[in-house]
Formats: C-alpha cells, sequence, structure tokens
C-alpha cells in the first residue's frame, strides 16, 4: 500500500470487515476491485502507480471524514459516505474523468447527469435514490473544499440539473386508514404468537415449528433445516433418512443452545420480534434500544402509563430507562425471563443480544431485522419496521390525545419535528375538525325541505345546477336539495326523510305522461339528487349504512316518514 496514512482508526470493523483506507483512490482502476483484495493488487501492481495529483483531494475528504467520526456521527453514516465516495471515484476511472481540486465540480456535474440517465432514462434507480446519492457527495465535496455559507453542499447542487423529486402522493381516505391500521394489528399479532411460542422448551423441540397464529395465518419455522417439507417415508436410503431424522430431532438436554448455532436463526427471531414489539411500546429509537442494557428495572405507574427505572443495587433511585402502556408489563418480564433461561445473559449484558455464528460485526452495528423480513415474505405479510412503528404510535397518540405539545415531549420531539416527519393525515380526525368548524361558524335554520340551511334563508343554485332541475327558492322541498346552502343531518330521521320524498318522485314520474318536446322531467333530477345523497351517507361508515338500509326497508314495508305520509297516500289514490 502508500506511505499515505489514509486510514480510519476510530471507524470499527468486525471480525471479517476490511478496513477503509482512502489511499485506494490514488489507484486509477482500482476502486472497483472488491476491497478486501486491493491491497494485494497495489502491491503487485496491477494498477500501476499513484496520481499524485489525486492526493490533495483525497487528503480533504479524510479530513472531513475524520471530522464526521469526531463529531460523533455514528457508524453506519459514515460508511455509507465512504461507499458512495467510492461510487463517484469507479465512474470517474471508468470515464477517464479527472478528481481534483480544480475539476472536482465539473466531474460531480457530469456524474449527475450520469445518474439522471440511470434514473430517467434507463430506470435502473428510482429518482429520489439518484438525488439523494448526489447530495450526500456534494455535501462531502462542500466540506472538503471548504465551501462557505449556510447550506454549501446545496449551492453545490444548484450547478446541476439534479431537482429533489416530488413526494409520492398517498392516498388518503377512510379505506386507506382502516386498511393500514388493520395489517398494522395483523403484524402485532404475528409478533406476539411468535414471542409467546418461542420458549426455550418449543425452540429445543423437533422441527420444523408450527404457529397457528389464526384461522389462516400459519407460520413454519425450519431452522437450519434446507428441506422443511420432505417427505420422511420417501426416503430409502437409510444413511439420508437417519440424517433427515437427526436434524430434525429435538436438541440433547446435555446441549447448550448456542453451542452449535443449530437454533441461531429461531433464537435471532425471537430476540427481532422482541425489540419490535418493544419500539412499539415504548417509542424507543432502534439505536437506542440496541444499545440498552439488560438490568433489574422498577415500574411506576405514570397515569395510564408505567414509567420503568433503571435499579442500582437494589437502591430505590434510579434513571428513567423508557415509559410504556401498563399492558407490556407482564409480556417484558416474561422476555427478561426467557433471557435467562436461553443462556443470552451469560453471553452478553445487552436486552437485545445479537450473536452471529462466525462473523463478529462491529459493536453498535445493529440489525435489520432480515430473519423477520423472510418469515413474513414466505407468508405475504408487509413488514413494519422501527420508523413505521414509532410513526404509527405517534399518530396513534396525537388522535387520542389531541395534543401535539403533549405527545411531542412524550417522543422526545419538537413540535415542528413531530409534524414535519411524524404527523400524518387521518381522514376521520379531518371530517369531525371539518364539522366542528361549520357548527361553529354556520347558523343553521330549518329548510323547506329534508336537511337544514345556512346564511338566512338566500337561496344559490349548486356549482353542477343542471337544466329542468328545480330552482331554489326557499319555498318548495325539491328546490332545496339543489340550493348551496343546503346542508344534510346524519340521522336516520333525515335517512327517511330522503327515501319518503324519493317514493314520492317515483310515484310522481309514473302519472306523468311525456311530451311531445321528451323534455327531462324535474322529478328525475331530484330523484338523482336524492340517491346521491343516500349513497354518499351510506358509504361515510357502517352506523350510517344501516340508517339507510332500515329508511328503504320502512318505505317497502309502507312505513313513510310523517312530512311525506299524506302526500303519498293522496297519490296513490290519484294513480
Amino acid at each position: 500500500m502508500t506511505k499515505h496514512d489514509l486510514t480510519f482508526p476510530k471507524l470499527l470493523i468486525g471480525t471479517h470487515g476490511t478496513p477503509w483506507d482512502l489511499g485506494i483512490f490514488l489507484y486509477v482502476g482500482a476502486a472497483k476491485s472488491p476491497r478486501k483484495y486491493i491491497s494485494e493488487g497495489i502491491d503487485k501492481g496491477d494498477f500501476g502507480l499513484i496520481d499524485m495529483e489525486r492526493l490533495p483531494l483525497i487528503y480533504d475528504f479524510h479530513e472531513a471524514l475524520t471530522t464526521f467520526i469526531v463529531q460523533g456521527k455514528s457508524q453506519k453514516t459514515i460508511i455509507s459516505c465512504l461507499e458512495d465516495l467510492r461510487k463517484i471515484y469507479v465512474w470517474a476511472d471508468k470515464n477517464s474523468q479527472p478528481m481534483t481540486h480544480e475539476n472536482i465540480l465539473s466531474t460531480f456535474y457530469l456524474w449527475t447527469e450520469y445518474l439522471l440517465e440511470r434514473a430517467y432514462v434507463k430506470k435502473e434507480i428510482k429518482a429520489f435514490t439518484a438525488y439523494k446519492l448526489a447530495t450526500k457527495i456534494a455535501n462531502l465535496i462542500a466540506k472538503a473544499t471548504k465551501v462557505c455559507g449556510p447550506k454549501p453542499g446545496k449551492s453545490i447542487m444548484c450547478l446541476t440539473r439534479m431537482k429533489r423529486p416530488g413526494s409520492r402522493i398517498e392516498s388518503l381516505g377512510k379505506p386507506t386508514d382502516k386498511l393500514n391500521t388493520s395489517q398494522l394489528f395483523e403484524f402485532g399479532n404475528i409478533l406476539t404468537s411468535i414471542c409467546n411460542t418461542l420458549d426455550v422448551k418449543t425452540i429445543r423441540g423437533e422441527l420444523p415449528i408450527r404457529i397457528a397464529v389464526d384461522d389462516e395465518i400459519k407460520i413454519k419455522i425450519v431452522g437450519h433445516l434446507h428441506q422443511p417439507d420432505l417427505d420422511l417415508s420417501t426416503i430409502t436410503k437409510k444413511g439420508l433418512l437417519r440424517s433427515a431424522l437427526k436434524n430434525r430431532q429435538a436438541m440433547p438436554d446435555e446441549e447448550h443452545l448456542l453451542d452449535k448455532y443449530k437454533r441461531y436463526s429461531i433464537i435471532k427471531l425471537r430476540v427481532e420480534c422482541e425489540l419490535l414489539i418493544f419500539i412499539a411500546q415504548t417509542g424507543v429509537n432502534l439505536s437506542q434500544a440496541i444499545q440498552m442494557e439488560k438490568n433489574s428495572y422498577r415500574w411506576q405507574t405514570n397515569g395510564e402509563n408505567l414509567d420503568v427505572f433503571r435499579v442500582y443495587k437494589n437502591r430505590r433511585q434510579g434513571d428513567v430507562v423508557f415509559r410504556c402502556f401498563k399492558s407490556y408489563r407482564k409480556h417484558f418480564n416474561r422476555y427478561l425471563k426467557w433471557l435467562d433461561e436461553a443462556g443470552l445473559s451469560d453471553f452478553s449484558d445487552h436486552l437485545f443480544p445479537f450473536f452471529s455464528r462466525s462473523i463478529v460485526p462491529p459493536r453498535g452495528s445493529g440489525t435489520t431485522f432480515t430473519t423477520t423480513k423472510v418469515l413474513l415474505k414466505k407468508i405475504n405479510k408487509p413488514f413494519f419496521g422501527p420508523r413505521l412503528l414509532r410513526t404509527n404510535r405517534i399518530n396513534w397518540l396525537l388522535r387520542r390525545s389531541q395534543d401535539v405539545e403533549l405527545v411531542a415531549a412524550e417522543m422526545s420531539h419538537s413540535k415542528y419535528i413531530l409534524s414535519k416527519h411524524y404527523e400524518k393525515p387521518h381522514y376521520e380526525s379531518i371530517t369531525q375538525e371539518i364539522i366542528k368548524y361549520h357548527t361553529q361558524t354556520e347558523v343553521l335554520l330549518s329548510s323547506p325541505g329534508p336537511g337544514l340551511c345556512t346564511k338566512g334563508h338566500q337561496p344559490k343554485p349548486i356549482n353542477d345546477f343542471l337544466v329542468n332541475s328545480p330552482e331554489p327558492d326557499c319555498i318548495s322541498s325539491d328546490g332545496c336539495l339543489f340550493c348551496d346552502k343546503h346542508r344534510d343531518v346524519m340521522s336516520f330521521d333525515y335517512c327517511l326523510k330522503l327515501t319518503s320524498h324519493a317514493f314520492f318522485k317515483k310515484l310522481e314520474i309514473s302519472y306523468y305522461h311525456t311530451s311531445e318536446k321528451e323534455e327531462v322531467h324535474p322529478s328525475y333530477r331530484v330523484l338523482d339528487r336524492i340517491m346521491e345523497k343516500l349513497k354518499f351517507i351510506s358509504e361515510e361508515n357502517d352506523i350510517q349504512q344501516k340508517w339507510v338500509k332500515d329508511a328503504e326497508s320502512s318505505i317497502r314495508a309502507g312505513r313513510y316518514h310523517t312530512l311525506w305520509d299524506g302526500h303519498i297516500q293522496l297519490l296513490e289514490v290519484l294513480i
């Protein structure tokens, strides 16, 4: 390697990780090779001599990244920056573009053009992925080249055609809210079922492990089995049969769960599920939860929640570690007991210990929930990561408390961050706010037709007023339905009024004889308007749907609203 020290000693790596060294970027063509083989290739001379023109810029990149490490940025963020920096060097080597102080901005511009082509022409990557990648490199270039200003990275991005893509518009409505909520509850039931089933006895037992979440969702945990659905009765060779039976049999009593890692994936699945439940119940960040240590805890009631304190040497004093719902206490204590029974507490003092079979990851690297994701993919169910769980928890608290300041303090966020990054629109809450606003601002009066009237009987036709529709005049009940000041009343009585009115119009139409001009009778317009209102009311929720159905049943039974009963009877006599 080179005599220039461009390594990062404070950047943690695992037992099988390759230390990062920016010295590889001094050799043209070295960046594209696997990192663990680059050093050997440089010693053999596979990449030629050092390009000394690159050295000053690489030194500045090294200084910028070292500053990030000293400032306390996460290991994941630093490694992500190094990976992204490697990408632009790979592209520059391939396209013979200079990577020096004098040419870095022009090279960066051409690289963003390449990203735009991949995103919008070739469709190889998403537009936001390209933008995010370019932004990270722009910030790193700004740091390395000492660009001044409040947002130096943004000033570099302005030199390119790269623009932040518009955010994807999510559908907003009652069906979407119900779908997300039902999927989230289903996800929670799956996690709980896995945790309740995977006790030490079950984990040590025969494979595969079958879990019935409900009548429809069935889970099969196979552990280290490569052919879990193998029919043993079809195996004719004794050696293969003996091996298949041995792989499926329960563990011997004298064998520790972690001795041969035969049940490693099952243990990891239980810990991942417990971690997800913990985040959903407490709102703790993933990075904080991973670093938490297993201790003795003291529980203290705080309204509807529990404050959990870490106990030092059985003393009453202690720090509040987290806050959770009261119902979670029993589940959490059962998990602590499981850690002791499984022997995990003997190997790690972390609350959520993760082991590796042979490769030891760097400290604080966290987890990607791979085991849980693979399992949920097999049963075709969505996965909710830590951020989504925290977001749903925050929105649930907001809808229940209607207090942004309280929820922001609960989740250790400012009101601005909570509203910008976490709060999501909720259809039913928005509907309630609109109704509350109109209730407070509008003066409602009785109207000639069904429903109520605003603005003191000042008729105004609706926007989509059709020809031959009754004119609103504050006299006829038909005209009220086509007035912009008309307001519906969400009640069974109102639904019965509308259905009775509709039945009266049907009788009126049957008595009508088409004229030579074949004009549309106004009663048809009224009937269409009533059907439109009844459809809107029934689609709001299940209760209002029942009102409409009951009102229609009353009409079929001959029980009309008192407002229309006499008119209907008179018209029936005429017909």
